[in-house]
């Protein structure tokens, strides 16, 4: 829908209606979230979502739902942010799952599409979301935007910004302070 100033109080309530979930505010959530480039033909999220079908699938033959919530699509345009999982030209997709806290199988579960997921061109976790426990992630990270970890770290020394790492939590201090 366009929206216009004259059709503001039409278009709000679908706009609000498409990514507002107020269930999720009521208790604690697993969410895992990885973004990747988008190609001309969406061949890359068809198969992301499919990716999340099958394993879901595998799951509840054996009596399993880690995944008890949704699966969550979006799009945005590029970012000039170096850390941003958008840098760079290209729409990027950003393809979540959610799941009730602490259920059984949700980190095995989650970690298997991650795994999926990640292999997708110019695949990054989101940042603020669950990622610790997925195998491997760290030297993805490295491997993936190593050269922009860098560059962030150098603007940040040249401008003595941060200089005790008080802003550097155990989850990220092996991807921006790895030890030599």
């Amino acid at each position: 829908f366009p929206f216009t100033p004259s059709n503001r109080e039409a278009v709000l309530p679908i706009v609000e209606a498409v990514h507002y979930r107020r269930g999720i505010e009521l208790t604690t959530m697993g969410c895992v979230e990885i973004a990747f480039k988008v190609d001309a033909g969406f061949t890359l999220v068809r198969d992301a979502m499919q990716v999340v079908f099958d394993r879901t699938r595998f799951h509840a033959a054996r009596g399993h739902y880690p995944l008890n919530v949704t699966m969550n699509v979006r799009f945005i345009d590029h970012s000039d942010a170096l850390l941003s999982p958008a840098y760079g030209a290209g729409h990027t997709c950003y393809i979540e799952i959610l799941s009730r806290a602490h259920q059984p199988a949700w980190e095995g579960f989650a970690s298997e599409v991650a795994a999926e997921w990640l292999k997708l061109p110019a695949a990054m976790p989101h940042w603020a979301k669950e990622f610790a426990f997925i195998p491997g992630i760290t030297d993805h990270i490295h491997g993936a935007i190593g050269d922009r970890i860098a560059r962030f770290n150098a603007v940040k020394e040249s401008l003595a910004l941060d200089p005790d790492h008080q802003f550097v939590n155990d989850l990220l201090r092996p991807i921006f302070l790895p030890t030599p």
